[in-house]
């Protein structure tokens, strides 16, 4: 089976190969068990670059009415706190208040928002916030048509943004390259 002149170098081969595989069967099992015993982690974080494909697509703008009441004053409304109150949390409970806010009008935002936040003494768990403001309304939802007074609405609104609307099909340029395109004609 082993085809060499010396006695005894087929048994030294297999000997010499199964040390070989169990060497480096050890050497992974070791490295598996040093990988595993870092500690636990509680929170991790990892940033990658990627690139995904895009489509470019048209969006036709869609417009609304809004219908902006009085001013209104809502709460104060009662938030628990645990430990110091930080800047974060105070920030979520008013957002908070706002929600319940419009809620109780059936409103969809709030214009001009005030708040007054205050812990009181005799109960420093608790944060209270009361909101004021114009609560609105969106109505009539509609696309924005090739034809309508809301496009030069947009231009004067958005004067800066560079972009000139175009119903016709054409692509859209921007003022600078219309500049160009003039001054070279």
């Amino acid at each position: 089976m082993c085809p060499t002149r010396i006695k005894g170098t087929c048994k030294m081969k297999k000997v010499l190969l199964l040390l070989t595989l169990i060497m480096s069967l050890t050497v992974n099992v070791n490295a598996q068990k040093n990988k595993d015993r870092g500690e636990k982690k509680a929170f991790e974080e990892a940033t990658a670059r990627s690139l995904e494909p895009f489509h470019a697509a048209y969006v036709i703008p869609i417009v609304y009415d809004v219908d902006v009441s009085s001013r209104q004053q809502f709460g104060p409304y009662a938030f628990e706190i645990k430990g110091d109150l930080k800047e974060w949390e105070l920030q979520n409970n008013k957002k908070r208040a706002v929600y319940k806010a419009l809620l109780e009008v059936g409103a969809d935002e709030m214009v001009g928002t005030l708040y007054d936040s205050y812990i009181n003494e005799s109960d420093p768990k608790t944060l209270y916030v009361t909101v004021s403001g114009y609560p609105c309304k969106w109505k009539n939802f509609r696309n924005l048509d090739a034809n309508s007074k809301e496009i030069e609405l947009i231009k004067v609104i958005y004067p800066s943004s560079g972009v000139n609307i175009s119903f016709d099909g054409s692509q859209a340029t921007k003022k600078s390259e219309e500049k160009d395109n003039k001054s070279t004609k």
